[in-house]
C-alpha cells in the first residue's frame, strides 16, 4: 500500500493509517478567568442536573458551538439616563455614592399637618384590643339584626 509520504513497511504503514483515520479533535478553549468554583450556587445547581465540568451548555452541548466558558461581564459607563449631566466612572476604589452613606439625621416629616389616628377603616391597628372587640361585636349585632329583618 502506498501512503502519501511514500511506501512504508507493514506495521509502520498500519500504524500511520490507523492514526490518520481517527477524526481530528477540536482544540479545547483556553481556560477562563470567570470559571465557576464548586462552592458557587450555580455550579451546584448545574451539577445536580447532571452537568459536569468541561461540558457545554445549551442544545449544542456536544458540538463546538456549545457555551463552555462563562460570558464575561461588560460594564458600560457611557450610558446616560434622563437628567444625567456628567459621565461618572465607577471602578474599583471609586468614591461611594451619596446614597450609600448612612443618613446623619432622620428625615423630618415633610407634611406640616399631623397624621390622623386612623387613615382608613382597614387600618384599625392603632385601636386597643377592647375597642376592636367592641367594634366587631357591634358589626356582628348589626348584621344579625339586618338578617333577621330580611326573613
Amino acid at each position: 500500500m502506498v501512503h502519501r509520504l511514500g511506501t512504508l513497511g507493514g506495521a509502520k504503514q498500519q500504524r500511520v493509517v490507523a492514526t490518520s483515520s481517527k477524526p481530528a479533535k477540536a482544540p479545547s478553549p483556553p481556560p477562563s478567568k470567570y470559571k465557576l468554583r464548586p462552592s458557587n450556587r450555580g455550579y451546584s445547581m448545574l451539577a445536580s442536573m447532571g452537568w459536569q465540568e468541561g461540558m457545554g451548555l445549551g442544545r449544542e452541548e456536544s458540538k463546538s458551538e456549545a457555551l463552555i466558558n462563562p460570558l464575561p461581564i461588560v460594564i458600560k459607563n457611557n450610558r446616560m439616563g434622563i437628567g444625567r449631566r456628567t459621565l461618572v466612572h465607577r471602578g474599583p476604589g471609586a468614591a461611594p455614592k451619596p446614597s450609600d452613606a448612612p443618613a446623619e439625621h432622620p428625615r423630618p416629616n415633610p407634611s406640616p399637618r399631623p397624621r390622623p389616628e386612623i387613615l382608613h377603616e382597614s387600618q384599625s391597628v392603632r385601636m386597643s384590643k377592647r375597642q376592636r372587640a367592641q367594634r366587631e361585636k357591634d358589626a356582628r349585632d348589626e348584621w344579625l339584626a339586618l338578617r333577621a329583618s330580611l326573613k
